[in-house]
């Protein structure tokens, strides 16, 4: 998982890849059969997510954690649009310092 975040990191932000063409070649590797992915499915799903507006790093966080445990995040939006998806998570904002 951390490997993806990684790489799609790297494709969009030093490489200027399209977005789009980042999940699809994403889609491409989760479905070669040579490949394993822990918590594939949900790795699907965060996928889907970046399509519908997520963060990317937010939504790979929210797919390599277990169920049900809260994410710390700067990105307002995610909690709404994680539920939307019909994600289970919980969001906590951190505060801001002094």
């Amino acid at each position: 998982m951390l490997a993806v975040a990684e790489m799609g990191y790297v494709l969009v932000s030093f490489y200027r890849a399209k977005l789009p063409d980042v999940l699809a070649a994403c889609r491409t590797l989760v479905a070669l059969p040579t490949l394993e992915f822990e918590h594939e499915s949900r790795l699907i799903a965060a996928l889907d997510g970046v399509e519908a507006g997520i963060d990317w790093f937010d939504a790979l966080m929210w797919a390599s954690s277990p169920s049900g445990v809260a994410l710390a995040t700067f990105e307002k939006a995610f909690a709404k649009r994680a539920a939307t998806l019909g994600w289970d998570v919980q969001v906590r904002l951190p505060k801001a310092g002094k």
